[in-house]
């Protein structure tokens, strides 16, 4: 049982001691009952709470500085409570004093220096000898506590360090591997845009997503009937790569299957099961031959995502893992997503694309069959028209009648516009099937100029404006004449519809083995971002509504040009009026066997800055 320090031996402890106390860990004398009153009286002016207890076990909540055993009754005895104290964790590390009577012998000795932190007193006890040796295993202690928190701190710093250094490294392998991420899909980019054939794009990616994110790679597309079809099968190893295609033969995918792309199609969401097991397998397999071709496969990760674009799935990228190390991970799952998104958008646009084209050769096809329609009644017309002028000059109507006169003009003019452009739309539709023809012989580029110039006279002179000329005596070249009267007719209609009624500047220069047409007019002028598209066809850089025409006489013109082996530029600013220039070279174009012209740039978004082709000769 406990026994406190009686209440005069706190006031002299107080007393010895000048300015506030600082609170201490209590002092404990085990003793049995009655015994070490000698040593509580001696150690009560150490300054420590002093306890007398019959087990110091159990007697204090706090663990206390140190424990003196009082053994002079049975030493023997004193070192086996010295072993029971130490085995108690609370007292694990407190000092241990032994006090018993001489001598002890060698055994007993041992013994309680193994325990660690035992030390001994011998009797005869005097007060100060006694105080003095537990100040000194005291002080051991103090400094051991001390050490014992320096090792604590510094081990919990060598772990902080250590913790430090995990997340840096976690950091570092993270931000790695979000760059190899990048680099890859980079890549997978870069081969998207590389061709508008979208199956052949997607069964490269396949091979490219080899090991990045899988040992294995399937894609499959939805069929427009609504079935699923298995487009690109790969695997880093060849021996498995075979083998998947033999599943994929043998096997096809059922859509209504619960797992797998399937899913992934079925629900426009991502299906994973990273770790792929023999019962899973089981779930996949259709029947004891399909499972075993799955376990030859080797599947320990499994990752399908679907290929979404425009809240419609066109199919599934699945990536399989056949290593016991690898499985999927979120950041694969990130990834994979991002991937599947952009080949989704290829391929959509590659359908759109292919869809467009379809559209376009539809209204070519129509634009051709139109072209014939129209062109079949405009003959008779033009014959008849002929007719009656010379009826009516016979008769002499033509020439007391002004007004017969104009209506004639009038009319054979819309019949000219007509011919014209259906004349466009005819060269549009040969041009996009190859099959415009040219008849090459020397022709003489200054006199095409001159009889097409006498051809527009009265068009010049209704929009007062003046046609100057100008050409060198030698402007021969192999050519197709009719091509050449199409090409200046072209660029006169084009500078006299936007030249705003100012004066038109046609040259021919010799330039050696080359010769120059030049058509220069003082009209609107096109701007600079315009210069490129005004060479398409059914565009132009103003207004249709006010300058008419369909767009198609630039376009024409320019494939004439190439096809003739020579180039078309144009300098123009706004409102400062626009120069176009055609070079050719006299030999004429390249191969002797030009008889069939495919557009020049059959796919370029560009326009037109004629409305359309102009007056046409005859």
């Amino acid at each position: 049982m406990a026994t406190r320090c009686s209440a005069t031996t706190f006031e002299e402890m107080r007393d010895a001691r000048s300015g506030p106390k600082e609170e201490h860990p209590p002092l404990l004398v085990e003793a049995a009952p009655g015994e070490g009153l000698d040593l509580e009286a001696m150690l009560a002016h150490l300054g420590y709470p002093l306890h007398r207890v019959s087990d110091a076990s159990t007697a204090c909540a706090e663990p206390p500085v140190c424990v003196v055993i009082d053994a002079r009754a049975e030493q023997t005895s004193g070192f086996e409570r010295a072993a029971r104290l130490r085995a108690t964790p609370a007292l694990e590390h407190t000092p241990l004093l032994l006090v018993g009577r001489a001598p002890f012998n060698e055994e007993d000795l041992l013994r309680g220096l193994a325990l660690g932190r035992v030390d001994f007193l011998l009797e005869p006890l005097h007060p100060q000898a006694v105080r003095a040796r537990v100040r000194t295993v005291l002080e051991l202690r103090r400094k051991e506590d001390a050490l014992r928190e320096a090792v604590e701190r510094a081990e919990g710093a060598a772990r902080e360090r250590a913790r430090r250094l995990e997340a840096l490294a976690s950091d570092f392998a993270a931000l790695k591997r979000a760059k190899e991420d990048q680099t890859f899909l980079a890549a997978v980019s870069e081969t998207l845009a590389c061709s508008l054939d979208a199956e052949a794009t997607l069964t490269r990616v396949a091979q490219q997503c080899i090991p990045h994110l899988g040992d294995g790679c399937f894609l499959d597309l939805v069929e427009p009937e609504g079935g699923l079809r298995r487009l690109a099968v790969a695997h880093q190893d060849p021996a498995r790569e075979d083998l998947a295609r033999e599943v994929s033969r043998r096997y096809p995918v059922q859509l209504e299957a619960p797992h797998g792309p399937a899913a992934a199609i079925r629900t426009g969401k991502t299906w994973c099961e990273p770790f792929m097991d023999d019962a899973l397998l089981t779930g996949f397999a259709l029947d004891a031959t399909h499972l075993e071709l799955l376990r030859a496969l080797g599947i320990t990760s499994l990752l399908s995502v679907p290929l979404r674009s425009r809240d419609q799935v066109l199919g599934a990228m699945t990536f399989i893992h056949g290593r016991p190390d690898r499985h999927h991970d979120a950041q694969d799952r990130r990834v994979a997503e991002d991937l599947a998104r952009r080949a989704a958008l290829a391929l959509d646009n590659a359908r759109l694309y292919s869809e467009a084209q379809a559209a376009v050769r539809l209204r070519d096809e129509f634009l051709t069959v139109a072209s014939h329609e129209l062109r079949t009644p405009l003959t008779p017309l033009q014959l008849t028209l002929a007719t009656l002028a010379r009826e009516l000059w016979r008769d002499g109507i033509a020439s007391h009648d002004a007004r017969a006169r104009h209506h004639l003009e009038v009319a054979r003019t819309q019949v000219r516009k007509l011919a014209a452009l259906v004349g466009a739309l005819l060269d549009v539709g040969r041009l996009n099937h190859g099959r415009l023809t040219l008849e090459l012989a020397e022709t003489d580029l200054g006199e095409v100029l001159r009889d097409v110039a006498d051809w527009f006279a009265s068009e010049v002179a209704k929009a007062g404006s003046h046609l100057k000329l100008e050409y060198a005596a030698d402007t021969r070249g192999r050519w197709d004449r009719l091509r050449l009267e199409q090409i200046i007719t072209n660029l006169l209609s084009n500078a006299l519809r936007y030249g705003a009624g100012g004066d038109i500047h046609a040259r021919v220069e010799d330039l050696g083995d080359q010769v120059r047409l030049t058509v220069r007019d003082e009209g609107i002028g096109i701007s600079p971002k315009d210069q490129e598209r005004i060479f398409g066809r059914f565009e132009r850089a103003v207004s249709g509504r006010h300058y008419g025409g369909l767009g198609l006489g630039l376009f024409i013109t320019r494939n004439l040009v190439e096809a003739l082996g020579g180039r078309i530029e144009v300098e123009s600013w706004p409102r400062k009026g626009s120069t176009f220039r055609v070079t050719l070279p006299r030999a004429g174009p390249r191969t002797e066997d030009d008889v069939s012209v495919a557009p020049a740039h059959p796919t370029e978004p560009v326009g037109a800055h004629t409305g359309g082709a102009g007056p046409s000769p005859g």
